[in-house]
C-alpha cells in the first residue's frame, strides 16, 4: 500500500474503523514529530523513546544518503551499542 502511493519511508496512515469495514483517511509523508503526537505514542507503545525513534530515523535517512551510505549507518550504530 504504502509502495503503490509513492512513499516508501517515514510515514504515517491515518485508518478509521466503520461498520465493521477499515478506510485509509490521509497518507502523511511528513507527520508531525512533536512528543505529543500520535506518531510519538506509537513509537513509544512499540519500545522506543522519543529520542531513540528520532535516532532510528536518521540512521534510515543515512543508509539511504548517495555519499554516506550503509558504512555510515553501520559505525554510527556501532558506536551507539
Amino acid at each position: 500500500m504504502i509502495l503503490r502511493s509513492g512513499f516508501s519511508y517515514y510515514s504515517r496512515i491515518d485508518i478509521r474503523m466503520k461498520d465493521g469495514l477499515f478506510y485509509i483517511t490521509d497518507i502523511n509523508p511528513n507527520a508531525d514529530l512533536c512528543p505529543d503526537t500520535s506518531t510519538i505514542s506509537a513509537a513509544e507503545f512499540a519500545g522506543y523513546t522519543y529520542a531513540d525513534f528520532l535516532g532510528r530515523l536518521v540512521l534510515l535517512a543515512a543508509e539511504r544518503h548517495p555519499a554516506w551510505g550503509i558504512e555510515f549507518a553501520l559505525a554510527s550504530r556501532n558506536s551507539l551499542v
